[in-house]
């Protein structure tokens, strides 16, 4: 065993720079890869945590505050056999503009308001342990980087401000990313809130409905947390049903159904987690393709240290060496430095991993509470040793093939009879550049792994880039994926101005709709969905139908792919949608996709909702301007109207409430983009100077008869920088070629759990280009720098390796 170390220790002596330079390489995947794992299986439970820690309700439903609403909703959780706690709490809701008053954009978002001192046992959030003022606010986690302690955070409606004093923050793990539920939740002082009302600004009574489930009697009975939501939701309706009949405006029925908002946890946990986990698994693909690279490297490595060392190989046979020594030597010296690189990468992940917590409780919303998993370390830096030791194993099968004799003559034994592409008879090119050519088209096999290590290193900077491009920076793109239909301004307030807002010469279309909870029933199975109402489904702008069309009779619904993946219906089928008892048929006309209420909603016209309900909902409308046409100038126009009818209507500005929305996923892709760039530029670094190192030492003889031939150091240091240049450029001409069918397969696969089949990904000219150019800049100084060592070399040094 000695025989072997002592070998082993030799050979790392002898490959230094190859050494560091996959120490380094293993170093950066294992703690990438044992980041990444350790979010993508303990996020959930980061969740839970949270849940299980605030008393988290597994049922929660919000309805208006009033008596025969509040009787509805406590009967629902009431009478429902599988939920055994539940409690209700007040709480306020409204639609504001908010910002910093020293400066910057203000967004207009909907506010769930929580009176500070309300005491309650279910959903109980922590609040900081600090002193609350009259005019403080505690504010969700998620808006921590842009509101810092003690900074000032305004709320404003029309004409009317009200500032607070930024105390803390909260995790409301119903409300922690606004890219789940774009609503914030905020708490203040019982007195601020009476202010607030006392103000008239649209601010309105509801009251939280928290229902805690017996999980272990819902797993042994077969249930689901969807089924109890279903269950919860169909009496709520059907005691609503009563009171809707006793009050009519103008005949018809007032839906008190419509200002409801029914959740359950599995939903809401799922979606918590959905970008922070899609985040996640592209930086531990990118790990891998570090770790994959690392292989290609050592690979190289050793091969080109075999085939360097043929005399010494020879010696050491003929000394006695076995071939399996000489492997077992080959394993224990990688497999080593790969087991040093894999525990300083993973004692710094262990150490760090607080602060890598902290950047992703930025995108979940939620601080990381999950202690460090020394298990999935262990696992990590043992899988990836014995991957490495594999590797080296299978790579070291070539002394195999080499006998004592070839080794002793060193491994020469006949004239390749290669083709001679570029003679110094037929090339006018400068010595330098042909030298380079002819070790380019020689060197081929060396050739082609660099030109896929820099295709895939390519790629994956550009797909960096283009999901910035696509999700990050471009709010339409990102609009059109969740399938919201977001126009210039949306109206509440009445439900017979449809005609009015149409008939504008500042509008484009108005889609007027409300929403229900339906049970869709098919092949047995019984799930309850969220049904967007239309009075022209036509009208709609962000619906991206998948099959089919859009519906426009009686009888008819289209559904998201979500619910085909559910229930397994598709286009031409008849299914059944139940409301309180009352049940009709309806064909599947269409398909199409939308993110919201994780991928599973439907669409039918008004003249269909009214076959199994005669409720009508308070209408909302969706207004898109006319080309040319602002906001302010709409809402002026739209101002007449409520004016000449005597109506009290209130106005969001929907592209803007969208946008901010969208602000979070913009500065998620923004850091991916920067993280990936960075490391991009490393490996290549770390790549290109092991090559320039392993071409100087081969050829370290034939650079000092080339300077003894008056070669200058300058014109050796073109040929190296040149030799690899060709690989480069044509494997960023690969990754340029290949990002977009492969960006678009993975964001279909990524994104088909929210039902999104349909994803349109692409990357600019100019991300290309600039990626190009970054690549080959960093390998083009980073072979000038190591390059320079032929400066400091005597031709009779070199000749006689002095």
């Amino acid at each position: 065993m000695y025989k072997i170390f002592f070998l082993a220790k030799n050979n790392i002596k002898r490959q230094k720079g190859d050494m560091i330079t996959f120490l380094i390489l293993t170093f950066l995947s294992a703690f990438l890869i044992f980041d990444c794992l350790c979010a993508l299986t303990q996020m959930q439970g980061v969740l839970d945590e949270t849940f299980r820690k605030v008393n988290g309700p597994h049922i929660y439903l919000n309805v208006i505050d009033n008596e025969k609403a509040t009787q509805a909703a406590d009967r629902a959780l009431r009478e429902n056999a599988y939920i055994k706690d539940y409690e209700h709490t007040p709480i306020a809701r409204l639609n504001a503009e908010f910002g910093n008053p020293k400066g910057g954009d203000y967004i207009t978002y909907d506010f769930l308001i929580y009176d500070q001192e309300e005491e309650c046992r279910i959903l109980n959030v922590v609040q900081p342990d600090v002193e609350f003022a009259k005019d403080d606010v505690f504010l969700p986690l998620n808006l921590k980087g842009s509101f810092p302690v003690g900074d000032t955070f305004e709320l404003r409606v029309d004409d009317r401000s009200f500032r607070f004093r930024v105390a803390g923050y909260t995790e409301d793990p119903y409300y922690c990313s606004t890219l789940n539920m774009t609503i914030h939740s905020i708490y203040i002082s019982g007195e601020m809130i009476r202010e607030m009302y006392d103000a008239k600004i649209g601010l309105t009574a509801h009251q939280c409905f928290k229902g805690v489930v017996d999980m272990e009697k819902m797993k042994t009975e077969g249930s689901r947390l969807d089924r109890i939501e279903s269950e919860v939701g169909d009496i709520y309706k059907a005691a609503c049903e009563a009171w809707e009949q006793e009050h009519t405006v103008d005949g018809v029925r007032q839906n008190m159904r419509a200002s409801y908002m029914l959740l359950n946890w599995d939903a809401i946990r799922n979606g918590d987690a959905f970008l922070p986990k899609i985040v996640m698994a592209l930086v531990l693909m990118f790990a891998i393709l570090v770790l994959l690279i690392a292989l290609i490297i050592i690979s190289f490595s050793i091969r080109n240290f075999i085939r360097r060392n043929m005399n010494h190989t020879g010696i050491l046979e003929a000394g006695g060496y076995t071939v399996r020594q000489l492997k077992l030597s080959l394993v224990l010296q990688i497999t080593l430095v790969a087991a040093i690189g894999a525990v300083l990468g993973l004692s710094v992940a262990l150490f760090t991993f607080s602060g890598f917590g902290n950047v992703l409780s930025s995108v979940l919303g939620l601080s990381w509470n999950q202690p460090v998993n020394i298990r999935i370390a262990l696992e990590t830096g043992i899988a990836l040793t014995a991957l490495v030791a594999f590797v080296t194993w299978i790579i070291g099968r070539q002394y195999n093939k080499i006998s004592v004799l070839d080794a002793l003559r060193g491994g020469i034994s006949t004239h390749n009879y290669k083709r001679n592409y570029f003679s110094f008879e037929t090339t006018n090119l400068p010595v330098p550049v042909i030298l380079s050519l002819k070790e380019t088209v020689g060197g081929l096999g060396k050739n082609i792994l660099m030109f896929l290590m820099m295709g895939l290193l390519a790629m994956f900077a550009l797909v960096g880039f283009g999901l910035y491009q696509n999700f990050g920076k471009a709010p339409d793109k990102m609009i059109k994926l969740l399938g919201i239909e977001v126009g210039t301004m949306v109206v509440t307030g009445s439900n017979d101005i449809a005609d009015d807002l149409r008939a504008l010469p500042e509008t484009e279309s108005v889609i007027a709709y409300y929403r229900v909870d339906y049970n869709f029933l098919f092949n047995g199975d019984t799930r309850m969905y969220n049904v967007v109402i239309m009075d022209d489904p036509k009208q709609s702008n962000h619906t991206t139908i998948l099959e089919g069309r859009l519906p426009e009779r009686d009888n008819e619904v289209m559904v998201t792919s979500g619910i085909v993946d559910d229930l397994g219906v598709k286009v031409g089928d008849v299914i059944e949608i139940e409301n309180v008892g009352n049940k009709e048929e309806y064909l599947v006309v269409g398909v199409n996709q939308k993110m919201e209420h994780y991928g599973r909603t439907a669409i039918m016209t008004m003249e269909a909702a009214r076959r199994v309900t005669n409720a009508k909902g308070n209408y909302t409308y969706t207004v898109t301007a006319a080309d040319g046409v602002e906001y302010d100038e709409l809402k002026s126009a739209v101002e007449v109207i409520a004016k000449e009818k005597g109506l009290t209507l209130e106005y969001t500005n929907s592209k803007k409430e969208i946008e901010g929305t969208i602000d979070t996923l913009s500065m998620a892709m923004e850091a991916f983009c920067i993280i990936i760039c960075f490391v991009t530029a490393l490996v290549v670094t770390f790549v290109e100077s092991l090559v320039i190192r392993a071409k100087i030492s081969k050829e370290w003889r034939g650079m000092g008869i080339s300077k003894a031939l008056g070669e200058t150091s300058r014109g050796l240091m073109v040929q190296i920088i040149m030799t690899n240049l060709p690989a480069i450029l044509l494997g960023v001409i690969l990754g340029g070629l290949i990002v977009s069918p492969v960006g678009n397969l993975g964001c279909r696969v990524i994104f088909s759990g929210f039902g999104i089949r349909s994803v349109s990904f692409s990357v600019s000219l100019l991300s290309k280009i600039l990626t190009g150019i970054g690549i080959l800049a960093v390998a083009i100084l980073t072979s000038l720098i190591i390059s320079r060592k032929v400066k400091k070399l005597k031709p009779v040094e070199m000749i006689t390796e002095e």
